[in-house]
Order: structure tokens, then C-alpha cells, then sequence
């Protein structure tokens, strides 16, 4: 049974049982991954997931149910199952199924090219980035890991209110960790790129950067104790801005979660600082055209020269707070419920080289990983100590690796104190990126 014949086994039931509107949310993921280790295929998997789910309001309630088979019986179930879900469970706050007429920008999030090539190339492209990681440097040992992935989505909404969307994406990763000895030292570091289509990726380059990054962290050492000038490496940047991403969030600010409560409009941030979550990036990892509630999606500021611009709303957070829904709709899967949540959420970049920031710094540290992001950071009130690693900063330089120090902060007042904003915005492994950034003080913990 098809997609659409299902859709109207599960309306069908859905008006006889007396649901007043009700919508179907389904999506198919289809995950490659090869693994290569020294120099044959360590691993290779291909991975589906598809599922459907159905939600309805019955009796003034939204309920859920989901199936990952699609015949009569299911269609029976998906209803049945919502229908006790509704009666059960009393929600303070309304959901809603959208139905409005809505103009849905055009988004490239699939490249036709990566879909049509072939699984023989992909693996190639493996097999020559290890080789390139083996060859970056003489000092390197092994590749303890590489690997080439990509995904295939397919995602839609049909309700009993006229909505009938439907979006694809797709993406590949290629990752490479090099392995360096010196001495009775041995070290690893890493890069990765995110890439549309094969040719995006360059072997060659990415083991240099990975060679670069662990020869860096050769006969590092910890530094005295003190508050330092820092700058924080994009990626690290990228990594905290997560941990604390949920302060913006509606929901969170409507449960008593988040400080920035009540502070919409106040200056909440360096004026140079713009906080962007931007479902329409045409290079996105988490690019859409509609939400998962069926919005158009938009290019929206969170902060906006250093103002609280706006919060992210589904349509019952923003019905709450009796304003428009800002397209942060988000379903986790097909088997979730309708939260919230940022699509691609990044600090815009400045037009400041890397380079030229470290100049600015003159003597300070440069941060280029946090460890712990998660456990040592309290996303409710901004505090953090997180271990990190990078290089301490002379005469505007990197001068020696720097480990075993302990950085203690709190993000709003980070977020306030940053000086200059660099053109080098990466995004990490999810939604999140950044520049690097030069704070005026940290309090570092060392020696």
C-alpha cells in the first residue's frame, strides 16, 4: 500500500471516530556509511528508517500515535491509539494543525548529483582520504579513523485542512582523526567537512588540516592560573553556543527556564554580536522549506546587534504568547511530538581574518576544543567550566599547545564581552556554527 492510499484509509477513520482535524507526518531516511581502516573497507551499512505519524484533535485534545507499516490495520490503530491519547493526557497549552494559505520558499537542500553517484565512487573517496591522512606527515602513524557518510531524506505533511507538502534532503560527511608519535608522545586530531556533492571534498586538504590540528597539539602543557584575552576557535565557539541555545527557545521561556524572560528588545549581547537561525541556507545541515507543523520557514535574528530580537515559537508556544509562530516547529521523528527547536543556528561572521584576530589578541589564549560541553554547563543560568585545550598567544601568534586548563564563564556574560567577530564561520557536527570570537576576559584555571 502506497503513501496515499494509507493517508486515506486514516482520514476515512479518523471522520468517523470524530476527530475535527487531523494530519499525517511521515519520512523516509536513508543513511550510508563506510568506514576504511588501513587501507580495506572496515565497514559498510545501509540504513532506512520510514514511519508515519498521525495526530488529531479529539475532544479539544491533540493526539499522537505513529506505525512504520502502512495497511488497514495500522490506519485503524494510528487512530484508535490518538483517539486514547487525547482522552488521557490534559495539555495546559492548545496545539494546532495549520491550514493556511502560505507562499513556501524555494530551498536547495538536495543536490540531484550526489543522489545519482555511484556507491563505488563514494567508497574510492574513502580509500584515497586515508591514504592522503597516512601521507600528510612522516611523523603520522595511522588513521584512527575515517569514514565517508551521507543521507537521503524525504519528509511531508498532509492534514484535513488542505495542507499537502513535501521536501527532500541530502548531505555527505567525510571525517578523517590522524595518529601522530613523537618521542614517547603521541597525539590525534581531526577534520571534516560537510559536502552537496563529491567534488566538494578534497582528500588532500582535509589531511593536511587534520595533520595540522595534531601536530599543534604536540608538547602541550597547562599555563599559570588567571584571567586571560581569549579567543574561541569557531568550532569550540559553535559547541557552547549549543549548550545554551535553549534560553531562546519559547517553550523554555514559558516554563520559567530561561533567564532571558521578559528581556526581549534589551541589549543582551555585544552590539557586534547577530544570532541567526536560517532554515532557507542554501549550504545548511538542517535546511527546510516548512516547519514541522507546516509553516513557511524564514531567515530570522535572535539577537539582532546585540538586542533580544524575537524567541523561536511553534504554533502553540506563539499562541501563548499571543504572536505569530516564527516556523520552529520540530518533530525529533516521525514517532515525536511537536516541540521546538532551531533549524541552522549560527553567529553571523564578521569580516575579520583568523589571523588578524590573533594580532588583536597579542597576548592571550586561543581555545579550540571544550570537553564536557554538556555536563559542565548549566543551560538555565549560563554558567560553565568546561576542560579545553588550545595555544597560548604571544605578539599576536600561536606560541605553544596548550591542555589541562579549565575554563569558567557564564555564556550572557561571554555573549556581552565579545570584541571582534572573525569570517571564518564552520558549523560542528549538528545545526549549530559560528566564528571565531575574541572575548575581553575568561577566568582560566591551570597551574
Amino acid at each position: 500500500m502506497n503513501l496515499r492510499e494509507f493517508k486515506e484509509l486514516v482520514f476515512a477513520k479518523a471522520k468517523e471516530e470524530g476527530f475535527s482535524e487531523y494530519e499525517i507526518y511521515y519520512s523516509k531516511k536513508d543513511n550510508l556509511e563506510i568506514s576504511i581502516y588501513e587501507s580495506e573497507m572496515d565497514k559498510y551499512s545501509v540504513n532506512t528508517t520510514m514511519g508515519v505519524g498521525f495526530r488529531g484533535i479529539f475532544n479539544e485534545n491533540m493526539g499522537y500515535a505513529f506505525s512504520e507499516i502502512l495497511d488497514e490495520e495500522a490506519a485503524n490503530m494510528l487512530v484508535e491509539k490518538s483517539k486514547e491519547n487525547a482522552l488521557l493526557i490534559e495539555k495546559e497549552e492548545k496545539e494546532f494543525i495549520f491550514g493556511e494559505k502560505e507562499n513556501y520558499e524555494e530551498v536547495k537542500s538536495f543536490d540531484e548529483e550526489l543522489n545519482k553517484t555511484a556507491v563505488s565512487e563514494k567508497i574510492a573517496l574513502a580509500l584515497e582520504l586515508e591514504k592522503e591522512g597516512k601521507s600528510a606527515d612522516e611523523r603520522i602513524i595511522k588513521v584512527a579513523d575515517c569514514f565517508y557518510t551521507d543521507e537521503n531524506m524525504e519528509c511531508g505533511i498532509i492534514n484535513s485542512k488542505g495542507l499537502d507538502l513535501y521536501y527532500r534532503f541530502n548531505k555527505a560527511l567525510a571525517y578523517l582523526s590522524s595518529v601522530i608519535k613523537d618521542g614517547d608522545e603521541m597525539r590525534d586530531g581531526s577534520e571534516y567537512i560537510f559536502a552537496s556533492t563529491l567534488k566538494d571534498i578534497n582528500s588532500k586538504e582535509i589531511a593536511k588540516s587534520a595533520a595540522e590540528d595534531v601536530l599543534g597539539k604536540l608538547n602541550g602543557d597547562t599555563i599559570e592560573s588567571g584571567k586571560y584575552r581569549v579567543a574561541i576557535e569557531n568550532r569550540a565557539m559553535a559547541s557552547l553556543l549549543s549548550a545554551f541555545i535553549d534560553s531562546f527557545n519559547g517553550e523554555d521561556v514559558q516554563k520559567g527556564l530561561s533567564l532571558l524572560k521578559d528581556k526581549l528588545s534589551e541589549t543582551i549581547a555585544s552590539t557586534i554580536v547577530n544570532l541567526v537561525d536560517d532554515p532557507l541556507k542554501s549550504d545548511g545541515l538542517n535546511s527546510r522549506p516548512f516547519d514541522d507543523e507546516g509553516v513557511p520557514t524564514y531567515k530570522k535574528y535572535l539577537i539582532k546587534e546585540g538586542k533580544l530580537n524575537t524567541f523561536m515559537h511553534n504554533l502553540s508556544t506563539a499562541n501563548k504568547a499571543g504572536i505569530k509562530t516564527t516556523g520552529n516547529a520540530y518533530r525529533a521523528s516521525y514517532s515525536s511530538s511537536v516541540t521546538v527547536a532551531p533549524s541552522n543556528c549560527y553567529i553571523e561572521e564578521g569580516n575579520v581574518s583568523k589571523d588578524d584576530l590573533l594580532k588583536e589578541v597579542k597576548d592571550g589564549l586561543l581555545i579550540t576544543e571544550f570537553n564536557g560541553i554538556h555536563s559542565g554547563a548549566n543551560g538555565i543560568t549560563g554558567d560553565f567550566s568546561l576542560a579545553a585545550s588550545g595555544f597560548l598567544i604571544k605578539d599576536g601568534n600561536k606560541d605553544r599547545p596548550v591542555e589541562q586548563i579549565t575554563v569558567a564563564g557564564n555564556f550572557f556574560s561571554l555573549i556581552k564581552d565579545i570584541e571582534l567577530i572573525g569570517d571564518d564561520l564552520k558549523f560542528d557536527f549538528s545545526k549549530f556554527g559560528s566564528p571565531t570570537v575574541v572575548v575581553r576576559e575568561l577566568s582560566i584555571a591551570g597551574k
